[in-house]
């Protein structure tokens, strides 16, 4: 009789939209190059645009604003944070791959393909942004080959698959009916010519 009824403690749960989390996931490298320029430009001038051959910069170059610190650490940890959704988005890629392409051979390979360039991609990104040029340049270089390769392979093979979706997306029943209209259009527009107004 002494005890209290308290209500069932919930779990916080914390609702976020897809579209907010691809903008937020986006935006986040245009953040973090922002804010280190600026940071560069105000407290860091002239060590982010000295150059050894005393040329004259009025504005700090991408890799002289990302290299000075606490710029540095800004930029390390907005692609990471940028990089953490991506992995989630590249697996979820390659399960509707899977789905829509599970009785075609050559678009069921380039989907595992797909996921394996992907994911070597980012971690391409990590690895030129982690390792920096000064600290370990082989490293970092092979981390920016990696992006660079990695990222053209899979924006073809991407191509490639959704060229394949677009083409047979479609129902028959719809593709026929595309094609009528498509027809009818045709000859609308022939009889609204000129030498069929003469006619009239």
């Amino acid at each position: 009789p002494g005890r209290r009824c308290t209500p069932l403690s919930r779990p916080l749960v914390i609702r976020l939209s897809f579209t907010s989390c691809v903008w937020g996931t986006v935006s986040l490298p245009l953040l973090g190059l922002t804010t280190c320029v600026f940071i560069s430009s105000v407290f860091h001038f002239e060590d982010s645009t000295g150059t050894h051959c005393q040329v004259p910069n009025y504005l700090p170059s991408i890799s002289a604003s990302i290299s000075l610190s606490p710029e540095c650490h800004i930029w390390r940890f907005c692609i990471g944070l940028h990089s953490a959704p991506r992995f989630l988005v590249a697996f979820t890629y390659f399960k509707f791959y899977k789905t829509r392409f599970a009785s075609r051979f050559p678009e069921s390979s380039l989907s595992c393909l797909n996921l394996a360039f992907s994911i070597s991609e980012n971690f391409g990104l990590l690895l030129l942004t982690y390792v920096s040029s000064s600290e370990t340049y082989l490293v970092h270089k092979e981390g920016f080959v990696l992006f660079i390769i990695s990222s053209l392979i899979y924006m073809l093979i991407t191509c490639r698959l959704w060229k394949v979706i677009k083409k047979y997306s479609l129902s028959p029943e719809v593709r026929i009916l595309l094609t009528v209209l498509n027809a009818t259009q045709k000859k609308i527009n022939m009889c609204t010519a000129p030498s069929c107004r003469s006619f009239a």
